[in-house]
């Protein structure tokens, strides 16, 4: 009988411990819940690092100590210390990365700190940064082309908008496709508008913005719309400037 109890004891140990685990990752959930609450973002990424001295190879809690220093960094005032914020980002990916190279969390959420920092950096830095993302980038897509929302779509898309010798038809396409995976995200809508918009594609340019202003609000999407909004109100006075003038 006492075999039969202590075996029992011992099948039951598993999920007692890992409720006792999560229990931290619950707390950093709720931290987080709002995304524009810099004070309680900070303090779940500081429960975040307390956790990864404990167990430095616990992969959600990695995810989620880089996620949250990219929504940290970029609503700080701070150029400086919102870069610092991002080495810390690009830094916690990196080892994610080295553990866990099959997984997309490391790829992606280097990428977006990553990319961050440079847009802060010199020219010299920006320079060979725009290829190390794009590698990223299409790596997140080849493990997990949903992962983030399509964020890495984006990021592909973005990159090929802007720098010299880009592909205006891949950009339009990739942001078409993060749209479709998370329509109610702003900032594909942004980038498609400003796409349109350089191609004096007027009414499409005026659609998708209208898009990031009075589209329905999404807490999941709270800072990137927050972000977007001064420069789809900018782009909206242009756009409807064109198109009285036409």
């Amino acid at each position: 009988m006492r075999r039969v109890v202590l075996a029992c004891l011992f099948l039951l140990l598993p999920s007692f411990t890992q409720a006792q685990d999560d229990s931290p990752l619950q707390e950093v959930d709720a931290l987080s819940k709002d995304l524009t609450d810099i004070q309680h973002l900070s303090q779940a990424l500081n429960l975040c690092r307390r956790m990864l001295k404990k167990n430095p190879d616990w992969l959600e809690v990695q995810a989620r100590a880089s996620r949250l220093c990219w929504y940290i960094g970029v609503q700080l005032d701070s150029e400086e210390k919102a870069k610092e914020m991002f080495k810390i980002g690009f830094a916690q990916a990196e080892k994610i990365k080295q553990r866990h190279p099959d997984k997309p969390d490391g790829w992606y959420w280097y990428a977006v700190n990553y990319g961050q920092y440079i847009n802060r950096s010199s020219i010299f830095v920006k320079i060979g940064g725009a290829g190390k993302i794009m590698e990223h980038a299409k790596k997140t897509l080849e493990l997990d082309p949903g992962y983030d929302f399509g964020g890495a779509y984006l990021m592909v898309g973005r990159i090929n908008q802007i720098i010299p010798g880009g592909d205006d038809r891949v950009a339009e396409e990739y942001f078409r496709q993060a749209v479709r995976i998370a329509p109610q995200r702003s900032t594909g809508h942004l980038y498609l508008g400003e796409l349109y918009h350089d191609q004096k594609k007027h009414e499409e340019a005026h659609r998708e913005i209208k898009a990031v202003l009075e589209g329905p609000p999404d807490s999941r999407f709270a800072v990137e719309r927050k972000l977007d909004t001064a420069r789809a109100k900018e782009l909206m006075e242009e756009i409807e400037s064109e198109l009285r003038d036409r």
